[in-house]
């Protein structure tokens, strides 16, 4: 019988492995298309957009599970300040699943609508997606519903800002 070692430094080796794992995800035939046409990818958008060094990503790690599927499920979440203020952001990852929203992807976006109204602070969605999911059926659907439900919220409050950002010739998931 052996004994797993749990040891800290093992979890942060881990936590490293899974970080670069998901720097090197999507499709190689996409992010050299964009690369080619100039397009700016997701995480490339919020870099622009926060000050440097202020973003902090929220559902980095987060998966549908299954081991093929993969992190941060095709949208970059966080927060961070913009010329000093507090500011929420989510950007499509059209290098994952097309950006399109499916289960994972709408419960992040969520908590970080859920996250922008318990603040206060305005937030601003990227969209450069494929709609919904069709792979995850009425899952997908359903999250779009959710999300739907968080803009109308942040909307009645009218003491949170809603910024948008259509990108792309896809359909605008998420928001």
């Amino acid at each position: 019988m052996t004994t797993a070692v749990h040891t800290t430094a093992l979890k942060l080796a881990g936590l490293r492995a899974m970080k670069e794992a998901k720097a090197a995800q999507g499709s190689p035939r996409t992010i050299a298309a964009r690369a080619k046409a100039g397009q700016l990818n997701a995480r490339q958008r919020i870099d622009l957009l926060f000050d440097p060094g202020s973003f902090v990503e929220t559902g980095e790690l987060a998966r549908k599970s299954g081991a093929e599927n993969p992190l941060g499920d095709g949208v970059v979440t966080g927060y961070g300040t913009v010329e000093g203020r507090p500011v929420c952001a989510f950007s499509h990852d059209v290098t994952i699943f097309g950006g399109s929203l499916g289960e994972v992807f709408g419960r992040k976006v969520t908590d970080l609508y859920d996250l922008a109204l318990r603040v206060g602070c305005p937030i601003v969605g990227i969209n450069d997606g494929g709609g919904a999911r069709v792979q995850e059926g009425v899952a997908s659907l359903a999250s779009f519903a959710d999300v739907g439900q968080m803009v109308v919220r942040a909307r009645l409050r009218r003491t949170e800002r809603l910024l948008g950002c259509l990108r792309g010739s896809r359909a605008s998931g998420g928001g």
